[in-house]
């Protein structure tokens, strides 16, 4: 039977029913004024090394948004040095399920305390929704309907032309204020990208720039500010995605954060200088991978980069494009015939333990996508013990908590 092939631009790989159950109450959500918002989950969330976090209403985000990965020694996990899964921000704000090495203290950052951090007009930590849906811009303002809400976004627009017709893809048309493109069919993706706050450029007639107000279900831009603009035929026209941040969470205590990008409180990755928290962490990260690269070079006898490939931490001996398996208990000799475990000795074992719990502190922080914003000190805590246990060697100053 024939069925509708919907248009790339409607298409959708997450839907209201991913988060909401449309025929059943909120299960175990305490009696609250307002409508239910019947969402799959509530509260506690447990992650694969059964460590149990409270996440509330966020549960549903909690809930896909972790590693799927037990980082307890000898989990069938860590046996077969599985790597995290691509996106771990629940548990880095829960401070549990990366790898922590024995005699190092890991703290967190006010983030990840729900006692401390609460949106405006809210009365209760909702986790990631403080951020991330409770917080939005109001109409009129930069990013109206594109961040915050059910869009989720925290930021929107990069600075760059959506559309100019100076590659020679639009037209005009004399005498009005319609703007047609030659050929017509990319039109509905590039108003997709068009939001409230981005900039209208024209030169010849009406000559400026303009703020776009809105863009309507008629693939119509309305600006802000009205008459200026009499429709004359402009000689080119041009809209930029001018970059939104969604920062009406962070500047409760971050005031001059309205880019996200606020100073961190120590030189975490060593470099002598002091940066913002996401440059911090990118330090952290790329000292860290250097420092792995380095040991697996050493252990392999030949220059060797480590990588995540097929879910698990793996290693590719440079001269002979040679993939192989981190050595562990439950990898099969196939995977890596070079180095089985069991035959290594005590002392071997320990260094390829340390090093699969570096590497995979690696990409744990870096799967959060968060640049470390999360939970700085989680993340700082995790790169620089992974850093010592490779190196046996420190890098930057310690992390503080509050």
């Amino acid at each position: 039977m024939a069925r509708p092939v919907l248009p790339l631009d409607d298409r959708r790989s997450v839907t209201c029913q991913a988060c909401h159950e449309p025929h059943k109450k909120t299960a175990g959500r305490p009696a609250q004024p307002g409508p239910d918002p019947q969402l799959r989950a509530y509260g506690n969330i447990k992650f694969r090394n059964d460590a149990v976090a409270f996440a509330g209403e966020a549960a549903t985000c909690y809930t896909c948004h972790q590693s799927r990965t037990d980082t307890r020694t000898n989990s069938p996990d860590w046996n077969v040095r599985r790597a995290p899964h691509d996106s771990t921000a629940a548990e880095m704000l829960s401070a549990t399920n990366a790898m922590q090495f024995a005699g190092w203290t890991y703290n967190s950052s006010p983030h990840a305390d729900k006692t401390r951090f609460v949106a405006p007009g809210k009365s209760e930590a909702r986790q990631c929704l403080s951020c991330h849906n409770d917080v939005t811009p109001a109409k009129g303002q930069l990013g109206y309907q594109a961040m915050g809400g059910h869009s989720f976004k925290m930021a929107q627009g990069d600075d760059t032309d959506i559309f100019t017709t100076a590659s020679g893809a639009g037209t005009t048309v004399a005498g009005t204020r319609k703007f047609t493109f030659s050929p017509a069919s990319p039109i509905s993706s590039f108003l997709k990208k068009v939001t409230t706050g981005d900039q209208l450029t024209l030169t010849g007639p009406d000559a400026g720039t303009y703020a776009v107000d809105s863009v309507d279900g008629s693939r119509q831009i309305t600006l802000q500010g009205g008459g200026a603009f009499m429709g004359g035929t402009p000689t080119t026209w041009s809209i930029k995605s001018v970059a939104k941040y969604n920062v009406a969470a962070c500047v409760q205590c971050h005031t001059t954060a309205v880019d996200f990008r606020d100073v961190a409180r120590g030189d975490y990755d060593g470099n002598l200088t002091i940066q913002p928290v996401q440059d911090e962490i990118a330090g952290l990260l790329a000292a860290l991978k250097s420092a792995i690269q380095a040991k697996l070079t050493t252990l392999v006898g030949s220059p060797a980069t480590m990588s995540i490939a097929n879910g698990r931490i793996k290693y590719t001996v440079t001269a002979g494009s040679l993939v192989r398996t981190f050595p562990g208990p439950g990898v099969p000799a196939s995977e890596n015939p070079d180095f089985p475990y069991s035959g290594l000795s005590a002392a071997d074992k320990a260094t390829w333990d340390a090093l699969y719990g570096a590497s995979y502190n690696w990409a744990f922080v870096g799967n959060d996508h968060s640049e470390g914003i999360h939970n700085t000190g989680y993340a700082v805590n995790l790169l620089q013990s992974a850093y010592k246990a490779v190196t046996g060697s420190s890098i930057g100053s310690p992390f503080v908590p509050f």
